[in-house]
């Protein structure tokens, strides 16, 4: 299967011990028993890849876990399997609470986990939402659809997400809905750069 995809990785600077300055980051494949080749790039698709690293300001963002790394232990937002038929239900560990200090600035979600769907048929298979302060304003669903060939579907996924956030405190919850076309819903899995970052964006 070939895609476009979009994964985040999320580094601390005092987990890291890294001082200001420049560095060089490079990314690495690696191939598992499950496939016998990976590709980055594609021949027709070439000129649509990128990388950017981007520097935060602490001060203007909140995110789970809080801290990533502890020596050479990457923390992570743990497994989550929901087998419930049809009901929302929170996914652990992914909830952030920030506080929007400025009327002129939005609100930007970034969640990047491992998910999952187990299909079963070709229907409506699992759901993943984003809820503020419970509810769903300015939010919307994030849809997985079966397949007849059943099995499981587990991929790296990175979801954006810009809710409609007023000045002061929220909190910010992820949920995942199993339907009709799978058994389970997976959020995690054995992945260690799991993350849900709120973060404060200004216009200027």
């Amino acid at each position: 299967m070939i895609w476009p995809r979009e994964v985040h990785y999320y580094a601390q600077r005092s987990s890291l011990n890294l001082i200001p300055g420049r560095y060089r980051v490079k990314l690495q494949w690696y191939k598992n028993d499950g496939s016998n080749e990976c590709l980055a790039g594609w021949e027709d698709g070439t000129t649509a890849n990128s990388i950017a690293i981007e520097e935060k300001h602490p001060g203007r963002i909140a995110i789970v876990p809080s801290r990533l790394n502890n020596g050479n232990t990457r923390y992570n937002l743990g497994d989550y399997r929901n087998k419930v038929y049809r009901s929302y239900r929170n996914v652990p560990n992914r909830v952030v609470n920030h506080v929007k200090k400025s009327s002129n600035s939005i609100i930007k979600v970034t969640y990047m986990d491992t998910i999952g769907w187990y299909t079963t048929s070709s229907n409506h298979g699992c759901i993943f939402r984003l809820l503020v302060d419970g509810s769903t304003s300015g939010t919307r669903e994030m849809w997985n659809h079966g397949s007849t060939v059943g099995g499981w579907r587990i991929h790296a996924h990175t979801y954006t997400f810009y809710p409609t956030v007023g000045t002061g405190g929220h909190t910010y919850v992820i949920q995942s809905f199993r339907d009709v076309g799978a058994s389970e819903c997976l959020n995690g899995w054995s992945a260690s750069n799991n993350f849900l970052m709120v973060e404060e964006v200004f216009n200027n």
